[in-house]
């Protein structure tokens, strides 16, 4: 008797290339749901205009337009209010231990 191999049809190998990408897509939008306000989700307006430049160590009085989630950016180097500001020294990991 013959030995026969049989092959897998087009259709798993297509059902098994859309698992992963049904998969990317579930976990995107779960990250939207979860952080509707985040820069870089679609929600979100931002632009260079809408930042808000803190020197730290300083005082400024800093208040939030919206409740919510807010991002901050370490920048190591910087212009605020024509004032140039450089630092070779990287931020603690947060929290602080």
């Amino acid at each position: 008797m013959g030995d026969r191999k049989v092959r897998p049809s087009g259709w798993i190998y297509a059902g098994a290339a859309l698992i992963p990408l049904l998969g990317c897509l579930i976990a995107m939008v779960i990250a939207h749901q979860w952080f509707p306000g985040l820069p870089g989700t679609w929600q979100a307006k931002m632009s260079l205009e809408n930042l808000t430049q803190v020197v730290v160590p300083g005082s400024q009085d800093t208040t939030f337009a919206e409740s919510g989630a807010y991002a901050v950016y370490y920048e190591y180097r910087s212009v605020v209010d024509g004032v140039v500001y450089t630092s070779s020294e990287t931020p603690p990991p947060w929290p602080a231990p």
